[in-house]
C-alpha cells in the first residue's frame, strides 16, 4: 500500500471496522456531528452516491449492493466487490485526502476480505484492489459478543450468515469475521485498536473519538 499522490500531510485516513450489528454506523453518525471538519462516510450508496462521474453507478441508490451481491456466485462476487473498492477510493476517499483532510470510513475494503476469507472463497481479485491503496493512519475494530449484535437486530440479511439467516447462523459467522478483522488488525495495518461496543453508543463514539485524537495531535506535531 503506498501514499496518496499530492496528498498534504494534515490528511489522515481513519477506518472503523466491525461484526453487523456492532453500533458502526451510529458511531460515525456521532462522530461527524462531534467533528464536523472531518469527512465521515461508508460504502452505503447515499453516502457517495450519485456522483456526476459515475452514472452507471446511481442504480445502487435503488439496490442495496449488499443483497445484490449475496445473489452472485463467489466469483462474480469479488469483481463487483474489487469494483467497488477502487472505484469509491477513487472518486470518494482520494479527492478528500488530497485535499488534506481527516478521513473517517466505515470498513474499507477489510470487512470484504474478511467474510471471503470465513466463506472459503479466493480474496485474490480483492487483495490486487487493494494493494495499491495507501495504509490507514489507524483501524479501530468495534468488538462485540456476537449474540448481543444478534439481538440487536430484528432479522439477518443473506450477506450477514454464512448459509441461512437463522440466529445460530448469523453468530458463528460474525464470531468468525470478528476474529479475521482483529487478525487483519494485527497484521495489515501500522495501527490497531480496538473498542468495546457492548455499550450505550454515545459511550461508543467517546471511546472511538478518545482513539482517533492522539493520532492527531502526534502527526500535527512531527
Amino acid at each position: 500500500m503506498g501514499a496518496v499522490a499530492g496528498a498534504e500531510t494534515t490528511s489522515r485516513l481513519f477506518v472503523l471496522c466491525g461484526i453487523d450489528g456492532a453500533g458502526k454506523t451510529t458511531m460515525l453518525r456521532q462522530a461527524a456531528a462531534r467533528r464536523p471538519d472531518w469527512e465521515v462516510g461508508s460504502y452505503e450508496p447515499k453516502s457517495w452516491l450519485p456522483h456526476p462521474d459515475l452514472p452507471h453507478f446511481a442504480w445502487c441508490l435503488e439496490h442495496d449492493p449488499r443483497l445484490v451481491t449475496a445473489a452472485l456466485t463467489a466469483s462474480t462476487r469479488a469483481a463487483f466487490l474489487a469494483s467497488m473498492v477502487v472505484t469509491h477510493f477513487d472518486y470518494w476517499v482520494r479527492p478528500r485526502l488530497t485535499a488534506g483532510s481527516v478521513v473517517l470510513m466505515d470498513s474499507l475494503h477489510y470487512r470484504f476480505l474478511a467474510r471471503a476469507q470465513v466463506r472459503g472463497e479466493t480474496t485474490a481479485l480483492l487483495e490486487a484492489a487493494a494493494a495499491d491503496l495507501p495504509w490507514p493512519d489507524m483501524l479501530v475494530l468495534a468488538e462485540l459478543d456476537p449474540e448481543v449484535a444478534a439481538r440487536r437486530k430484528d432479522g439477518f440479511d443473506p450477506h450477514e450468515c454464512s448459509r441461512d439467516p437463522t440466529v445460530g447462523d448469523f453468530v458463528a459467522f460474525q464470531a468468525e469475521v470478528q476474529d479475521a478483522l482483529r487478525r487483519m488488525g494485527r497484521t495489515r495495518v501500522r495501527s490497531f485498536s480496538t473498542l468495546d461496543a457492548s455499550g450505550p453508543p454515545d459511550a461508543a463514539a467517546d471511546q472511538l473519538i478518545a482513539l482517533l485524537d492522539p493520532q492527531l495531535t502526534r502527526r500535527a506535531g512531527n
